[in-house]
C-alpha cells in the first residue's frame, strides 16, 4: 500500500518514473523477506512441529482445520447453488 501510495503520487504529478518506483519499492521487500523468511521458518517450523507432535496438539490442529474446511465448503455450496426453497402459501 505504501509504495502504490508513493507510486500513485509520483504519477498524478506526471513523473514517468512512477510505475519503476512502485516495482521497486514494492518487490525488493517482498523477495527479501521470502528469500530470509524461508530459511528462518524452515529452521523454526521444524522445531515447532516437533514440538507440537510431542505435546499431542497436531491432533486438535488437525481436527480445528477440518472443521474450518467442512464449514468453508458448506459456505460455498449454499453460495452456488440458488434454489428457491420457500413454497407461499395464502390464507383464504
Amino acid at each position: 500500500m505504501i509504495a502504490a501510495g508513493i507510486a500513485v503520487g509520483l504519477g498524478m504529478t506526471g513523473n514517468i518514473l512512477a510505475p519503476i518506483v512502485f516495482l521497486l519499492l514494492f518487490n525488493i521487500p517482498s523477495l527479501l523477506v521470502k528469500y530470509y523468511g524461508t530459511f528462518l521458518g524452515y529452521k523454526l517450523g521444524s522445531e515447532y512441529i516437533q514440538k507440537i507432535y510431542a505435546s499431542d496438539l497436531m491432533n486438535i490442529l488437525t481436527k480445528a482445520a477440518s472443521t474450518v474446511g467442512l464449514i468453508m465448503v458448506g459456505g460455498m455450496t449454499i453460495s452456488i447453488s440458488q434454489q428457491n426453497r420457500m413454497k407461499h402459501f395464502t390464507i383464504t
